[in-house]
């Protein structure tokens, strides 16, 4: 799988953040394998340059489904949007602190 300059992932809870390019997504990446999370892709739909992956998640007895949009540019992934099961997520990873005030 080869990325676009313009790469970037959404996430939630205590991973959430905005991950340009691939060192960065790299780290999301580490931190998904903290919890041997696992995604097993259940179907796919593509229009022009946006692909929809729909995936089962599982991280130990945790299981969730997520819908993952990625826009594509000359074969490479452009942009990953992953709409995902938050309270699973936040099950798995905890709750991101964000400070009062």
């Amino acid at each position: 799988m080869e990325f676009g300059r313009g790469y970037c992932r959404r996430a939630i809870g205590a991973i959430s953040g905005i991950y340009r390019g691939k060192g960065a997504f790299g780290e999301y990446l580490a931190r998904l394998a903290e919890k041997a999370v696992a995604v097993r892709a259940l179907s796919f739909m593509a229009e022009s340059d946006t692909v929809v992956a729909f995936t089962e998640v599982t991280a130990g007895n945790e299981m969730g489904e997520d819908a993952d949009v990625y826009t594509l540019r000359d074969g490479k992934i452009l942009r990953a949007q992953i709409y995902t099961d938050t309270a699973m997520m936040e099950r798995v990873f905890g709750r991101r602190q964000v400070a009062a005030g």
